[in-house]
């Protein structure tokens, strides 16, 4: 169901294992095909729009929860990475500071929690050893030492350049072939400016060191090797993921007034920088979900009038930390990340930054690690607009699309499927019964989803679009709100929601229905089913052939399909209650007679249960035709009493009650016997 009750918290849902699956089905039938109806027309206050006259609300509008810009269909049409939509770019990357994406922050100030020394201030042997003094201690009489720049800060980084000129980092104790080789490798550091930080002999460093720390002594021997230029220079190591952890935690720890101050911030981000890439997702993992929580809760801090130290981060300055985070972060730490963020436009920016830097693996585990949190009413147009973009980015693998389906909880899927169709309210569409209207905008990027998903063979994910596609034909096109064209509407979801069943039926049915299945009761087919009736019966027919056969294929005569098939019968059924004599003996004869031949399938023995001679005689038939000339409430009771059933509320007659007839029950309830 679309539910917009209010979740004061993000949790995550567990669901119970499913049920054991019934036996495998024969080979699927053919496909059948519906027709697609064309795509509304715009509507002629559609142009005031564009033009501004107006301002597009959410769909999110139905909830009262928030509301967010129409999304560009230009952006919605993008799916991949080189190709992703305009909003990452202009939300996340036109953010960027100069230099494009995965460009670097700078800073003049020196890295935080870190021991840094320069020529003039280092102590060998002191006991507190940095990049400079393993440097000099990993030096061969040969060999020399350079000084490089860190684009991040001001505190730069020691290593070692062989005479074979090979180069040695004595912080990380690798080798490279080459310092071309090395900086690519490590892309924070650079070569300085000064000449004289490249290719320091270690003879020159033994005589500086060999005087006392900021001595006139040491000065003099640095002036003499001529390197006055680089004496207070800064280097230090990176701190180790654990020093790195711990000072990142002693920042969020709390304080005055309970929050994370601006330098500190930027302090995380510096410690974050200072490590090797594939060090950051293993600090952020060592983190407590209260602690991220804490951490990104003052990202918008206003501060005191917008100043002071407890101000937040400015856009450069977030879209510099999110660009590190997205970059580095595996899918799972990179979920907990996005659900920590509180506020829309952030998750929207975040989400879909980490979603265009990744590989499909990535972008499929992280729709994977978000799917089953609750997000509050207030963050789920962000959350479904980021799940939508991550559905888009897997259409061209329709097997991951399919997992990553199966991995969205119900609520975030048909949120996403509700973005995905466009949805939003146009105020400028004024009607004598209403003020503005609901529009479907972008049917067709909604449609390459189902058509991508309809090419594979896992029938959970394709039951819970299904599922997701007859709820919102229930409680948005065809509810209580003004919905422009909802004929059109309805029948291009009902077209995609065929595509999801039409060539293996039973094989859906299987995974809607059951007290473990994704529709138990059988509404998203109850309402698939009156959307069928209206265009005249639709592609019911055939689905009923289908379930028809595949019951009465069974080589071992034991109907162990009669419930799906009673399943079935039973929302077409309840669907056609309320047609008229006229639609029952006109448009809707064919297919209503297909699921009467269905149903007389598994008519039994009043006291044995067995299931009798199935097929139908023309006196049957013309009592079945007469009953439609009473409504379709008529042809449920007829048909009840041809299949052995009394009528009774309490279902007390004595009778056996045969799994097709269960099937009916599911989807009916008391109703079935005339009960309320």
């Amino acid at each position: 169901m679309i539910s917009f009750s209010k979740t004061p918290q993000k949790t995550v849902d567990s669901k119970p294992a499913p049920a054991p699956k019934a036996p495998p089905p024969p080979p699927p039938a053919p496909k059948v095909t519906a027709p697609k109806a064309p795509a509304p027309q715009s509507s002629p206050a559609k142009s005031s729009f564009d033009s501004g006259a107006s301002k597009p609300q959410s769909w999110q509008q139905f909830s009262g929860g928030g509301s967010s810009p129409k999304p560009s269909s230009t952006a919605s049409a993008q799916q991949h990475r080189g190709t992703a939509p305009a909003s990452f770019r202009v939300g996340f990357g036109g953010q960027l500071v100069a230099g494009g994406e995965g460009a670097l922050r700078t800073s003049t100030q020196p890295r935080t929690g870190v021991r840094s020394s320069s020529l003039l201030t280092e102590g060998i042997g002191d006991g507190s050893a940095n990049c400079l003094e393993r440097a000099y201690a990993a030096a061969g009489p040969n060999d020399s030492v350079t000084l490089l720049r860190d684009r991040r800060d001001s505190t730069g980084h020691a290593v070692v350049e062989r005479a074979d000129g090979t180069v040695f980092d004595p912080s990380t104790a690798r080798s490279f072939a080459t310092m071309e080789a090395y900086l690519a490798q490590n892309a924070n550091y650079e070569l300085r400016p000064e000449p004289q930080a490249r290719r320091i002999p270690r003879s020159t460093l033994e005589n500086v060191f060999s005087n006392p720390p900021n001595s006139p002594a040491r000065q003099q021997a640095i002036e003499a090797a001529g390197l006055s230029g680089i004496a207070e220079v800064s280097v230090a190591d990176p701190p180790t993921p654990e020093e790195a952890l711990a000072q990142i935690q002693e920042l969020l720890k709390d304080g005055l007034f309970n929050d994370v101050s601006h330098d500190d911030m930027m302090a995380i981000e510096n410690i974050l920088r200072s490590l090797p890439p594939d060090q950051i997702n293993g600090v952020v993992a060592g983190l407590s979900d209260a602690e991220i929580a804490k951490w990104v809760e003052d990202l918008n801090d206003p501060g005191i009038a917008g100043m002071g130290p407890w101000v937040g981060l400015n856009d450069t300055e977030r879209a510099s930390l999110f660009d590190l985070l997205a970059n580095n972060l595996d899918p799972s730490q990179a979920g907990r990340y996005f659900t920590a963020l509180d506020r829309p436009e952030q998750m929207v920016e975040f989400g879909e930054a980490y979603l265009d830097q990744g590989d499909v693996h990535e972008r499929l585990g992280f729709l994977v690690s978000i799917g089953n949190t609750t997000f509050p009413d207030g963050e789920r147009s962000a959350s479904a607009s980021v799940i939508a973009t991550g559905l888009d980015s897997l259409i061209s693998d329709p097997g991951r699309l399919a997992i990553a389906v199966r991995g969205l909880s119900s609520q975030n899927l048909q949120d996403a499927l509700l973005v995905e169709s466009g949805l939003w309210f146009n105020d400028s569409i004024n009607t004598p019964f209403s003020l503005g209207q609901y529009q479907f905008d972008n049917m067709g990027r909604l449609e390459r989803l189902t058509d991508a998903l309809a090419t594979t063979e896992d029938y959970v994910a394709r039951a819970k679009v299904f599922d997701g596609l007859g709820d919102i034909v229930r409680t948005v096109v065809r509810g209580d709100k003004p919905v422009l064209f909802p004929d059109e509407v309805a029948n291009q979801m009902t077209g995609m929601m065929t595509d999801m069943i039409s060539n293996d039926l039973p094989s859906i049915v299987r995974e809607l229905s059951g007290s473990a299945g994704i529709d138990p009761l059988g509404a998203s087919f109850v309402t698939y089913a009156k959307e069928q009736l209206r265009q005249g019966g639709g592609s019911l027919g055939e689905l009923a052939g289908q379930m028809r056969a595949l019951d009465l294929n069974d080589p071992n005569n034991n109907y162990g399909n009669a419930f799906l098939s009673g399943y079935f019968a039973g929302a077409v059924l309840k669907a056609a209650d309320t047609l008229t004599p006229e639609e029952l003996l006109g448009p809707d004869y064919a297919a209503m007679m297909g699921v009467v031949d269905l149903i007389l399938a598994f008519r039994a023995d009043p006291v044995t249960g067995i299931v009798a001679e199935a097929a139908i005689s023309e006196a049957e038939r013309a009592s079945i035709e007469a009953a439609m000339r009473n409504g379709g409430a008529a042809v449920r009771e007829a048909l009840l009493q041809a299949l052995g059933v009394e009528i009774s509320p309490d279902n007390d007659n004595g009778t056996p009650v045969g799994a097709f007839e269960q099937g009916l029950l599911a989807v009916y309830g008391s109703e079935l016997y005339g009960g309320e």
